[in-house]
């Protein structure tokens, strides 16, 4: 399918993101499965591993280097957007000073353009980014992965070997990020359980044990053996 012409048409933003679910047809789009995480919550291991598991891709950084060839734009402009949100005043100060910037609704268009591209040609998993409300519910296995923030910071500390002060600001500098990157170009909530399948708690659950739930949830969904 051509997805150009619905998204250009509807680039505001929630607009956008519910007539491109009532209008796009399931039969053109492969079963997927976004992961929506917390950092330190270990999501990112989670959807590489359940990647591995089920001989699929995982895109992730991928993203970046597809969105930027979309656009043909350079990759730096995406990775300076990437989960992050820039203010009018910075826009405005950027463009006054003559450095090159990436207009946001091309942002947004391109990824959602990349995400509906690879979902239409392959069954993939999908990290961040919000991508959960542009693909399809029907066709999209949507889960969130998350832990108490205590739990984040210790991780942070054990893995990262930052300091407790440390980890505290790294946690809830991209918590914020990410809430505020869902909330500006979908107007949702990323914490809200009901837009997911399935919420999964790591404090007491190894990697491979929230592989073997995810797996387990997907293929009920999608009736799998």
């Amino acid at each position: 399918m051509n997805f150009e012409p619905l998204i250009t048409k509807n680039i505001q933003y929630t607009d956008f993101v519910n007539r491109l679910v009532k209008e796009t047809s399931k039969d053109h789009i492969f079963p997927t499965i976004t992961v929506s995480r917390d950092p330190g919550s270990g999501g990112k291991a989670i959807a590489h591993k359940l990647a591995q598991r089920l001989k699929i891709k995982c895109f992730d950084e991928e993203l970046i280097d597809m969105v930027a060839k979309e656009a043909r734009i350079k990759r730096k402009l995406v990775k300076a957007l990437d989960e992050k949100t820039q203010s009018t005043v910075e826009t405005i100060v950027n463009t006054f000073l003559g450095y090159e910037t990436l207009p946001e609704h091309t942002f947004i268009k391109s990824f959602a353009s990349v995400v509906l591209s690879i979902a239409g040609s392959q069954p993939a998993i999908i990290l961040g980014r919000g991508m959960e409300f542009v693909l399809p519910q029907v066709t999209n296995f949507r889960v969130r992965i998350t832990a108490p923030r205590r739990v984040l910071i210790k991780y942070a500390m054990q893995y990262e070997g930052h300091t407790a002060a440390k980890a505290r600001e790294i946690i809830d500098k991209y918590i914020k990020l990410r809430h505020d990157f869902v909330y500006k170009y979908f107007n949702k909530d990323i914490t809200k359980p009901h837009y997911y399948d399935l919420v999964i708690n790591t404090e007491f659950l190894t990697i491979d044990d929230a592989v073997e739930i995810i797996l387990a949830g997907f293929k009920q969904k999608f009736k799998l053996t």
